[in-house]
């Protein structure tokens, strides 16, 4: 169980990370998209920007998924996977 714990405080880091590059190669790109505008980048260099945010976003939603992973891994070992289940599908009926 202590391995789950840890490994969901590594993902949370990683999902930080993930979330601060995905926001900078944003910035980035907006800013190669003004620059490419008036000549100063070329069509590379807005790809590989791109392919960085698509790199980094596909990360993030691979690491989300990883972490439910670990919710219901961590609910099942407890015993706890049917009012964690009953809890999200009874939360829809309201």
């Amino acid at each position: 169980m202590l391995t789950l714990i840890e490994n969901a405080e590594v993902y949370r880091q990683r999902q930080q990370a993930l979330t601060e590059q995905v926001e900078e190669a944003r910035s980035v790109g907006g800013l190669y998209d003004d620059q490419f505008s008036v000549g100063l980048r070329d069509v590379n260099d807005l790809l590989t920007i791109r392919q960085e945010a698509f790199s980094a976003r596909r990360q993030l939603i691979d690491l989300e998924s990883q972490q439910k992973r670990i919710q219901y891994r961590a609910a099942s070992q407890l015993g706890l996977i049917n009012p964690l289940i009953t809890g999200r599908l009874g939360g829809d009926d309201s």
